[in-house]
């Protein structure tokens, strides 16, 4: 399996500005300047970054392009945990597929697959129906319908996809704002992770961060297969 941001996010959650007024950092000229612009931009995204894999979901909109050998027919797929049981010889094989990094889905966008010729094939979306509000994304086939079967290749399967909190938009043409929605407890924790990383301090405040960063990423966590049963 392999999962891939073909598309980044157009801007940071947190803005310099918002960094600033946090750190107590002296900005001057307008727009306010600080000379280490270039470290807190980095660290805004790598923080940006560190929430997502934490929390398994998409803060700002972005496209994701996910891909698999094959989709869930005869052969063991990309399971989650709760569905092995260590009484059974074997997993049990569930029909349906959850996106890693879609919540919150935007939309899905296409999938893709190389079918027994080594031919790149769209897959109809009247076989499948999509649950955007599930945590994560899931994919569901139609009754009645079969998952194709497709050529012996890594990248058989290409699900392309929006995740990432819905941006708001005024105006005409619209100007979108894609802060607005994001949690403020994600921003806020994403303001203490850069403070960690820019800020000198003793272990004990450190820990003392994580601590407070840790309880307020925990409620957005989203349990899927990779990771562990859901609780």
């Amino acid at each position: 399996m392999r999962l891939q941001v073909t598309v980044q996010p157009p801007v940071e959650p947190v803005t310099l500005a918002e960094i600033y007024a946090h750190l107590r950092l002296d900005a001057t000229g307008s727009p306010p300047t600080h000379p280490d612009d270039a470290l807190l931009s980095s660290q805004i995204t790598a923080a940006r970054e560190w929430i997502e894999q934490c929390t398994r979901r998409a803060l700002v909109q972005q496209t994701i392009v996910f891909k698999t050998p094959y989709f869930p027919t005869d052969r063991i797929f990309f399971l989650p945990r709760r569905f092995y049981d260590e009484t059974l010889t074997d997993y049990v094989k569930p029909f349906f597929i959850e996106l890693p990094k879609s919540s919150p889905l935007i939309s899905l966008d296409s999938i893709t697959y190389y079918d027994e010729n080594n031919v790149l094939q769209t897959l109809d979306p009247a076989k499948y129906e999509v649950s955007a509000d599930a945590e994560p994304a899931r994919i569901d086939l139609i009754w009645g319908e079969t998952w194709p079967i497709t050529y012996e290749r890594t990248d058989a399967c290409i699900f392309t996809y929006k995740a990432g909190y819905m941006p708001t938009h005024t105006g005409s043409p619209p100007v979108y704002d894609y802060r607005a929605t994001v949690p403020q407890a994600l921003k806020n924790a994403i303001k203490l992770k850069v403070q960690q990383w820019y800020d000198p301090m003793t272990q004990q405040k450190y820990d003392q961060l994580q601590a407070a960063i840790d309880a307020m990423v925990y409620p957005f966590k989203v349990y899927t297969f990779e990771y562990g049963q859901r609780p």
